[in-house]
């Protein structure tokens, strides 16, 4: 059975969502498996890996991390993320470039070959992990770039036991599982230091009560403690995290050329292009901080959000408030969040998902599609 059928047969938390498994869930079992595939990492490993935590902006910043060190002369940079835009080997990556399915069948072959205990016991988020190990292993990886999923204290990639992490904006998201407030939230994130962590970097949260108490627990850690702080607005998002990424490597004394800097880096799935005339741009924001950020970023007069059945609805509709001219549309399909029974505005219509190629080819104004990951691929096998 090759990698894809495999992944398929094991349990996935991103499509159930019951995320509440995570208060009975530690590492022990996983580390195990990590241990007896001979993948812990020595030294020389950890030195070289970076750990990317946070709320909003982990993509982003781990893919301009990766971009940088790329271009590094003799370069092999392994990037880990999550969720996937179109398929699920996009998560890991060697140069940004989706390792094939024959590297993911060789990869899983090795682990199936020398695993002492069933790779069924593992569930999918755990399996890809596994995976971004040997596949990196093999290909000889000069540095490695790993996006941690929900958490941080009990997430997979806190094996990879990196010794630099580095911290984006914090938003109130899972707060189920992480905590009701952002600080607890943190310190849920930078659980994922362990003994062999050295560094903490910080995105400026935007309240200094929340940046001193992360400078605090970093400390309390005994981990050297990096704030980005910078007196230039940026235009947008990405270009902070963009300057957020040579940041972090320029304390590492990792210089980055600044031909590579000025040139401009399309992140995929994130503000991207999907149609420019009429614009229609699309974003992955699918929390209340998120979501405000994007609209107020790409002021749209059109809004399409689709977001997933766990995330707080009511909060974004809050949030979305303060645009008066904003036209929404609700997206109200399986698998999506079930807007019908919020309050509503004359200003917010529930769009069926099958509806969604007649409005997006009869609205003639810039518009803004945001939400889940889930709503990408809907959006891309249209023909504008």
């Amino acid at each position: 059975m090759g990698f894809l059928n495999f992944l398929k047969e094991l349990p996935n938390l991103e499509k159930t969502r019951n995320f509440n498994v995570f208060k009975n869930y530690d590492l022990s079992v996983f580390e195990s498996y990590i241990s007896s595939l001979e993948l812990e990492p020595n030294e020389s490993e950890r030195k070289r890996r970076i750990s990317v935590i946070g709320t909003n902006g982990k993509g982003s910043t781990a893919y301009f991390l990766s971009y940088f060190l790329k271009s590094k002369e003799d370069a092999i940079v392994g990037t880990y993320t999550s969720p996937h835009l179109l398929h699920v080997l996009e998560r890991i990556a060697i140069n940004l470039n989706a390792i094939s399915e024959e590297m993911a069948d060789s990869a899983f072959l090795i682990l199936k070959e020398k695993s002492e205990q069933p790779l069924l016991n593992l569930s999918y988020f755990e399996c890809l992990t596994l995976l971004a190990f040997q596949v990196f292993k093999m290909q000889k990886c000069n540095w490695e770039v790993w996006e941690a999923g929900l958490g941080g204290r009990l997430d997979a990639t806190k094996l990879c036991q990196a010794e630099t992490i580095v911290l984006t904006k914090i938003g109130l998201d899972h707060c189920e599982i992480l905590g009701n407030t952002k600080e607890q939230i943190v310190r849920e994130k930078i659980g994922i230091s362990g003994i062999h962590t050295k560094r903490l970097f910080s995105m400026t949260q935007g309240d200094q009560a929340l940046d001193d108490f992360i400078e605090k627990e970093a400390k309390a850690k005994g981990l050297d403690f990096y704030r980005f702080q910078s007196t230039v607005q940026f235009k947008s998002y990405l270009e902070e995290n963009k300057n957020y990424a040579k940041f972090v490597l320029d304390s590492l004394k990792i210089s980055v050329p600044d031909k590579v800097m000025q040139s401009s880096i399309q992140v995929p799935g994130r503000m991207e292009v999907l149609r420019k005339e009429p614009l229609l741009l699309y974003e992955p924001a699918h929390n209340p901080d998120a979501v405000f950020s994007s609209v107020a970023e790409a002021n749209p007069e059109i809004l399409i959000i689709g977001i997933l059945p766990d995330k707080d609805g009511l909060s974004i509709l809050k949030k979305l408030e303060s645009f008066e001219n904003l036209e929404i549309y609700l997206i109200e399909s399986e698998g999506f969040f079930r807007w019908e029974s919020l309050p509503k505005t004359d200003r917010t219509k529930l769009l069926p998902l099958s509806d969604l190629p007649n409005i997006l080819g009869s609205i003639k104004k810039k518009a803004l599609a945001l939400g889940s990951f889930r709503l990408y691929p809907h959006l891309r096998s249209l023909s504008f």
